[in-house]
């Protein structure tokens, strides 16, 4: 059995717990507290009388979160029980599920589609649907099924550093003091550890920061279900590492 993170959250008592799903059985969550010295601030009843209504926020590596109404039902050291009163859809898909980094990456190519329009790259219709073949050691076209425009990278004559502030398996955010135009596409290896994992990345949108540089918030372009997994992975990962601290 998988053993999922979990919040706990109870606006009527300003509770915020995380703990570990440990199970489920006829609409009863059984959980394991994180950091048990909370403890002392779960309720069965409020003042009034009335059952406490707790918010547990189920992190799924498959699905996302998914929030759940509760009361609770019995508590015991670090253990406690809930039982579901009602289920809410998922609120968050697992590509967006993401974590901060400080990765310094180098960006040597940007990659074009044949709608693009750019000085010195040949004409793209009198070329054929070949996957990853060659041309004049310039432009390596890299995706490519006849139900897709084909993908071109254009290596960069002055290849430029980024800070990759956050991840998740389907984009990234990341800062740099060059400007690059929405819409553009550039190659990464994402290298960590023992993660290879090759990426087309398009940049969705731009801001400017207070101290100068620009901000992207970019997505995964053609990611297969296997490095997406992958990916994944190593965000909840490096989530869990970042907790411990």
């Amino acid at each position: 059995m998988q053993i999922q993170k979990m919040n706990i959250q109870s606006e009527e008592l300003g509770l915020n717990v995380d703990g570990f799903l440990m199970g489920i059985t006829e609409d009863v969550m059984k959980l394991i507290f994180e950091n048990p010295e909370k403890l002392h601030g779960f309720k069965f009843v409020n003042d009034n009388g009335e059952e406490v209504h707790y918010m547990l926020n189920l992190l799924s590596e498959t699905q996302g979160v998914k929030t759940n109404e509760c009361v609770l039902k019995d508590i015991k050291d670090n253990f406690a029980s809930f039982k579901i009163i009602k289920e809410h859809s998922f609120i968050e898909r697992r590509n967006f599920v993401k974590v901060k980094t400080k990765i310094i990456a180098t960006i040597y190519d940007f990659i074009y589609s044949s709608e693009d329009v750019h000085p010195g790259v040949p004409n793209y219709r009198s070329i054929p649907y070949v996957k990853m073949r060659i041309r004049r050691n310039k432009y390596k076209i890299i995706s490519l099924t006849k139900s897709e425009l084909p993908l071109y990278r254009v290596k960069l004559k002055t290849p430029f550093k980024i800070r990759i502030d956050d991840v998740s398996a389907g984009g990234m955010l990341f800062s740099s003091n060059k400007r690059i135009k929405p819409g553009r596409m550039f190659a990464y290896l994402f290298d960590q550890g023992d993660i290879f994992i090759p990426l087309t990345v398009k940049i969705l949108r731009m801001t400017q920061k207070k101290n100068g540089d620009y901000a992207y918030g970019c997505k995964f372009i053609g990611l297969s279900d296997a490095y997406e997994d992958m990916l994944c992975q190593w965000v909840f990962k490096k989530q869990a590492e970042n907790s411990r601290i």
